[in-house]
């Protein structure tokens, strides 16, 4: 059997640190539910609503994650307005 050097301990405990950290992050993910919402807003192009949570940000109560999904060569339809405040 051959003997363990240090070197080689040292990077066996980190890499095995490094598994451990990105398996827990991968379990972790969205709650192990998909909770989204889909909605097309045009040909190609889907908008995925995640929920809304409390704010820490002064001024406003809520806030809400979502994603827009466009396919190669789509774009959005014109006139889509913008209900958020901008301050």
């Amino acid at each position: 059997m051959k003997s363990i050097t240090r070197r080689s301990a040292v990077s066996l405990s980190l890499a095995a640190a490094a598994a451990s950290i990105a398996g827990e992050a991968n379990a972790q993910g969205t709650g192990g539910t998909s909770s989204y919402k889909d909605t097309q807003r045009g040909p190609g192009v889907i908008q995925r609503d995640y929920g809304r949570e409390k704010s820490l940000i002064p001024g406003f109560e809520t806030v809400s994650m979502r994603d827009l999904i466009v396919e190669p060569g789509m774009k959005f339809q014109s006139g889509m307005p913008m209900p958020s405040g901008m301050r």
